[in-house]
């Protein structure tokens, strides 16, 4: 087997216990629970804080809020001595791509620092549509360069996120 392709989603504020493959009696989300069946599902994890900004600062560090400070609306972008895990995978061979989340900065936002490393760091559609634009776009990336070598595809959608406005 050679190198997997990644493909990480970051889902704003989604509740595990109305997950099928979390086990919610009624199917909400088939093909999230589908992805789940067929890919990696963590069945334990820890939010190491409560807001947008720094969780997505740890996910894509691996450090502890306290560690890469990213913290508040006014923090410094993070620290250059630090690699994100966008940076990590180019080493590997990965083409790497970003889709995030056009109205929400804190989450996916380059004025963090949150987009190095990736070959592509897009902003996505706006609230409440930005799902129909993320199928899209995992779909072509992987589509256009698995050929190419391993990818790495990170997308964050906040379309369960206020204000909701469902098209």
């Amino acid at each position: 087997m050679g190198t997997p392709h990644i493909l990480l989603i970051s889902l704003e504020t989604l509740r595990r216990d109305h997950l099928g493959c979390y086990g919610h009696a009624r199917p909400l989300m088939p093909n999230l629970d589908r992805l789940a069946r067929n890919g990696v599902r963590f069945r334990d994890s820890v939010a190491n804080c409560g807001w947008t900004l720094p969780q997505h600062m740890t996910l894509l560090t691996g450090l502890y809020p306290l560690t890469h400070r990213v913290t508040l609306f006014d923090s410094a972008p993070l620290s250059t001595r630090w690699k994100l895990l966008a940076e990590h995978l180019k080493e590997y061979g990965y083409r790497t791509f970003a889709g995030v989340s056009q109205r929400n900065h804190f989450g996916g936002g380059a004025v963090f620092g949150s987009d190095r490393g990736f070959d592509e760091h897009v902003p996505g559609a706006e609230y409440n549509q930005h799902m129909p634009w993320t199928e899209e776009f995992v779909t072509e990336r992987f589509r256009d360069h698995h050929e190419a070598g391993p990818c790495f595809v990170y997308v964050h959608v906040n379309d369960s996120h206020e204000p909701f406005v469902p098209p």
